[in-house]
C-alpha cells in the first residue's frame, strides 16, 4: 500500500514539474496570470448574470400571460357578430327554395274557362337544420350557421344557440 502511495506521489510531482516548465516557457508572470484568471471570472460572472436576468424575465412574462388568460374568461362575441350580421342578410328561403305548383287553366272550344284544382302541398316531415357554414373566431370559439337561420356555438360539450 505504501509503495502505491509513493508511486502516486511521484506521478503527481512529475505533473507539477511539467506544469512549471510549461509556465516558464510561456513567460507568464504570476501577476499576469492572476489578471487573466480575474478577467475570466469577470466574464463568467457577467454571463451568469445575463442568463439569470433572461430566465427571470421569461418567468415574469409567462406569469403575466397566464394571469391574463384567467382574467379574460368573459366571452367576447363581437368578432363573430360581424359574420353573424353578414349571414343574417341571407334569407333561409333563398337557400332551400322548393318549386311552386302553378295553376293551370284549360280552354274549352266553347270559350268557357275551366279551372282545374291546384294540388295541395304535401306536409313534409320537419327535418333538423343543416350546417351551412362553420368557422372558428379569433377567441377560439367554433360557430355554425344553420339552414333555418340560427347560429350556434360549441361549448365544449354541446352546441348552444346564440
Amino acid at each position: 500500500l505504501n509503495k502505491d502511495i509513493e508511486n502516486d506521489f511521484g506521478f503527481i510531482m512529475q505533473i507539477i514539474t511539467s506544469i512549471r516548465n510549461i509556465k516558464s516557457e510561456l513567460n507568464v508572470s504570476p501577476k499576469k496570470e492572476a489578471d487573466l484568471v480575474c478577467r475570466g471570472q469577470e466574464k463568467q460572472t457577467k454571463i451568469i448574470l445575463i442568463v439569470v436576468l433572461v430566465l427571470i424575465s421569461g418567468a415574469v412574462a409567462t406569469f403575466l400571460f397566464m394571469r391574463q388568460g384567467k382574467e379574460g374568461t368573459v366571452k367576447d362575441f363581437s368578432a363573430s357578430q360581424d359574420v353573424a350580421n353578414d349571414l343574417g342578410a341571407i334569407e333561409p328561403s333563398s337557400i332551400t327554395q322548393q318549386p311552386m305548383m302553378e295553376q293551370t287553366t284549360a280552354v274549352q272550344p266553347v270559350a268557357q274557362a275551366v279551372v282545374q284544382p291546384v294540388a295541395q302541398p304535401v306536409a313534409q316531415p320537419v327535418a333538423e337544420p343543416t350546417v351551412l357554414q362553420q368557422w372558428t373566431d379569433e377567441a377560439g370559439y367554433t360557430w355554425r350557421s344553420m339552414s333555418d337561420g340560427t347560429m350556434t356555438w360549441w361549448t365544449g360539450t354541446e352546441w348552444q344557440k346564440r
